[in-house]
């Protein structure tokens, strides 16, 4: 039989085996707590460092817990540098949180959200919206409290740049409406030259050199409406052979108004430059935006120098200019002698919005237009700068085959004689629809008109619809031009309709009468180019689906 020792020895060693087993539960169970701890830890420590915001963890009393990574970048301090300083010693977070604390521990509502501009360490503004959370602690009174900072820096800035592009749109709409009452009070002047001229029965007569000033003026004004129209982008674009050099030269005048007295501006225009496809709004346009941009680069003044070249491309200058192919070009060069650009600049010029001009001085659309208008055209730019050498632009239009035939201008054809039909014209302004009826009669046809479209339709209807041409303003009270030619059709499908406005395209498109069928004058136009259009209108079959 055992001795008791023996019973007592089982006994110890199976609470001993016991202890172990429950410690080593407890000990296991220990460490995956402190596993998960570390984990929601980390996640924590994640979820703060990872956050696309500025966080800011405080005490009630205003000492500085934690700050993420995104914060301290703002500020230009090590996270474990502000660990358990008062906010009130940081003069960027003072003014960013002083109004809403109070001097002792914190008193304010539980929940705020405000917008505040806090500096970057290089004094850069950024534009944060705030949450300011306060967590309570047993007695229900503010223990912690969370700033967490949305950086809105880029969204304000794209909200200006909108802003500025809501502008010039605006200003693309004035300019439209101004344009069309302008138009309208031209086409009324050049009629009236065109009449005072023909009724002097005396060739020499001394009021006739008086007319043909007021005649050259109002031309004058006519292309320095369309130039205003081209600027606002919104010119009927009319694409043609074009000589480079004609236009370059026709715009001498405003290239060195736009420059400045300051810049010294020379043109050297190579004769062989040649033709190029174009609608000429659209190379003004060009010439326009960077002779703007050459000026702003050289504010103490400099040089502008605009040449025009022709350029046979072969592989090895196709190889220096990006994108450019074996081909004929006419080019045109613009150099200044500004500040110039760096790489990083350079790389960046085309970009809508861009801009390196102080807020409230540039749009940054100036540049990116001309690489629209030069790729439309298919063309190629290159671009050189040196900071402080200033930069040269060479724009490389296709340049068309010599044997192609310029369109000689409208006021230089010649017209066919004897010119016969019956024309109608609808036409609200009433100085321009008498000068167009007068200017039509005298060159033989049977005119009538009409103040609207209603009146039109009437006086249609008296002519038993036997109408060869309709000429329509695009625009009237009432009823639209091109709603009256469908109408006038469904009585006369042969009726030949020539559409005229002195609005922008914008608004021409709205009214759907710019369709490949269609015919239009733009205004102001001359007497001479409405006979002339008219005349050929008439001499051209009617297309079929035509509007």
């Amino acid at each position: 039989m055992p001795s008791p020792e023996w019973g007592y020895w089982w006994v110890a060693l199976a609470g001993t085996a016991i202890v172990g087993t429950l410690t080593a539960g407890l000990l296991a169970t220990l460490l995956a707590a402190n596993r998960r701890l570390r984990q929601e830890r980390d996640f924590g420590e994640t979820i703060l460092r990872e956050a696309p915001a500025a966080i800011i963890v405080l005490d009630a009393w205003g000492q500085i817990l934690r700050v993420n990574d995104q914060l301290s970048r703002l500020l230009g301090c090590d996270p474990r540098a502000l660990r358990g300083r008062s906010f009130r010693t940081i003069p960027r977070l003072n003014e960013l949180l002083a109004n809403s604390w109070g001097e002792g521990p914190y008193s304010g509502p539980r929940n705020c959200e405000f917008e505040r501009q806090i500096p970057d360490s290089e004094g850069n503004p950024h534009h944060l919206s705030w949450t300011l959370t306060a967590l309570s602690g047993p007695k229900g009174l503010p223990r912690w409290l969370v700033a967490i900072g949305i950086d809105l820096t880029e969204t304000k800035r794209l909200e200006r740049y909108l802003f500025e592009a809501q502008k010039l749109e605006a200003v693309g709409r004035l300019a439209g409406g101004i344009a069309h009452d302008f138009n309208n009070l031209l086409t009324a002047i050049l009629g009236q030259c065109y009449a005072l001229e023909r009724h002097l029965p005396d060739p020499d007569h001394p009021a006739r050199a008086a007319i043909q000033e007021i005649d050259r003026a109002a031309e004058k004004a006519s292309r320095l409406t369309k130039q205003l129209l081209a600027f606002s982008r919104q010119q009927v674009l009319e694409p043609r052979p074009v000589l480079l050099n004609g236009i370059v030269s026709e715009m001498e005048e405003m290239i060195r108004r736009l420059a400045g007295e300051s810049v010294d501006v020379s043109l050297e225009l190579h004769p062989e430059a040649g033709l190029i496809e174009a609608d000429p709004t659209q190379i003004e346009r060009v010439l326009i935006n960077l002779v703007l941009n050459a000026r702003d680069a050289m504010p103490q003044g400099g040089r502008l120098r605009l040449v025009t070249l022709r350029c046979s491309a072969d592989e090895a200058a196709c190889r220096r200019v990006p994108g450019l192919r074996p081909g004929k070009y006419a080019v045109l060069v613009v150099e200044d002698t500004g500040i110039g650009m760096d790489e990083a600049t350079l790389s960046r010029i085309f970009e809508p919005f861009f801009t390196t001009k102080p807020a409230g001085k540039g749009t940054g659309l100036g540049l990116s237009t001309v690489y629209g208008i030069v790729q439309q055209l298919g063309g190629v730019i290159s671009v050189t700068s040196q900071p402080g050498e200033g930069t040269r632009f060479e724009i490389y239009f296709p340049q068309l085959d010599t044997a192609t035939p310029v369109p000689v201008p409208s006021g230089e054809e010649d017209v066919p004689r004897p010119l016969r039909g019956l024309v109608l014209v609808a036409e609200d302004d009433p100085d321009v629809r008498n000068s167009a009826a007068e200017a039509l009669r005298d060159a033989g046809f049977t005119v009538e008109v009409a103040a609207d479209g209603p009146e039109a339709l009437r006086k249609s209807a008296l002519l038993g619809h036997k109408i060869d041409l309709l000429i329509t303003d695009v625009v009237m009270p009432r009823m639209s031009g091109r709603e009256l030619a469908e109408r006038l059709r469904t009585f006369n499908p042969k009726l030949k309709v020539l559409y005229i406005s002195g609005y922008a395209e914008e608004v021409i498109r709205q009214h759907g009468v710019l369709g490949k069928s269609s015919q239009l004058l733009s205004k102001p136009f001359t007497p001479r180019q409405l006979v002339r259009t008219v005349a050929r209108v008439i001499r051209e079959p009617v297309p079929t689906g035509s509007q």
